[in-house]
């Protein structure tokens, strides 16, 4: 009886002719990991993220005015404890910052990541949807700690 393994040689080939970059660069793509801002980009991120199901929410019942101030409050939510106001920032006591305020972080110390993903919560706690993800749902047998 034949062994339903490939011939070596044949798979050598067949790796040889597979444009590694071009899969990888696809696969990046697709994930968001190259964030290609092309509006008709397919939601292939994690459900929970901005690249996955939660991404396709709509935005509704918020102002310009309170895009720019999520703006510039998430800025001071990522700003690993920067407060150069004097104003005891946090993200209770959000009256107490100016728009001009943002002038004064040190962006630089700002991980550009958690400012785009705070806006986004920012977003979604002005339109009364925060957290916009799924409930949990219960483990199924098998599933968990100790699952073998």
């Amino acid at each position: 009886m034949k062994s339903a393994r490939k011939d070596p040689l044949t798979l050598e080939k067949t790796l040889n002719n597979i444009d590694l970059a071009k899969i990888m660069d696809d696969v990046s793509r697709e994930n968001g990991d190259k964030c290609y801002l092309y509006r008709n980009r397919p939601y292939f991120g994690q459900p929970q993220t901005d690249n996955g199901a939660r991404g396709k929410t709509e935005v509704h019942g918020v102002t310009f005015r309170d895009i720019k101030d999520a703006f510039v409050m998430a800025a001071f939510d990522a700003g690993n404890d920067q407060d150069p106001t004097g104003k005891n920032f946090n993200s209770e006591r959000t009256g107490r910052v100016s728009f001009n305020d943002i002038h004064k972080l040190d962006l630089n110390r700002i991980d550009p990541i958690a400012w785009q993903q705070n806006l986004s919560c920012r977003i979604e706690k002005m339109m009364g949807i925060f957290p916009n993800i799924d409930k949990p749902r219960p483990a199924t047998k098998g599933e968990g700690k100790g699952a073998k």
